[in-house]
């Protein structure tokens, strides 16, 4: 039995080789000319029920990554929510520690 397949946004690095798009690994020597991009991927893995959950270091980037983009997303709603229902967003950056 397997868990979940709950896939993750990995931020990746990649060039374009006659047309095709490759991902490369850092650290990556690249020739004069090449052009590297940046790009996002759904990546996955799969673990059986019982299995110790394991990620690599770069796995747990890509995860991070994710978790970023989530709360940035949550955020934005939370927002658009809250401006619907007449709540004011102002910035309270001049005000002073006094005042909080």
């Amino acid at each position: 039995m397997q868990l979940g397949n709950s896939p993750w946004s990995a931020l990746i690095l990649f060039t374009k080789v006659d047309g095709q798009e490759q991902e490369i690994k850092l650290p990556y020597f690249a020739e004069a000319g090449t052009e590297i991009l940046i790009g996002t991927r759904s990546k996955s893995k799969n673990f059986e029920v019982g299995q110790l959950v394991s990620v690599t270091s770069e796995e747990f980037t890509q995860i991070c990554w994710t978790l970023f983009r989530l709360a940035a997303s949550c955020a934005q709603r939370l927002e658009a929510y809250g401006k619907d229902q007449g709540f004011d967003f102002t910035n309270n950056s001049e005000s002073t520690s006094s005042e909080v």
